[in-house]
């Protein structure tokens, strides 16, 4: 995990170089980064002795996700279509939520 935190902290630093179009070593582990946040291996935020410790280059990672992904393509129709192609899952939806990929 120090390898991956090393690369996401040096990405974070030059994250105006960062774009779409960034391949390689920076997009791979940011991906891994959030894959593993989302099967809960890692945490942005957890009590240790007590104490809450957040871990500053995993919430790096998550921003340097809004650099590397395209946001154009995110659901814009109105709250009804979005409850109605929703509630088969049994999903709660709220007006005007957007649920992003590894939001839990």
């Amino acid at each position: 995990m120090s390898e991956l935190k090393k690369i996401i902290e040096q990405a974070f630093e030059q994250r105006d170089e960062i774009s779409f179009n960034t391949k390689g070593e920076i997009r791979d582990s940011v991906e891994e980064t959030l894959n593993q946040l989302d099967v809960g291996k890692i945490r942005v935020c957890e009590k240790i002795s007590d104490e809450w410790i957040v871990n500053q280059w995993i919430k790096k990672a998550i921003l340097l996700s809004f650099r590397l992904n395209d946001n154009d393509g995110l659901l814009t129709v109105p709250f009804s279509n979005v409850r109605s192609l929703t509630s088969r899952m049994g999903d709660v939806i709220y007006p005007e939520a957007i649920e992003f990929r590894k939001s839990y």
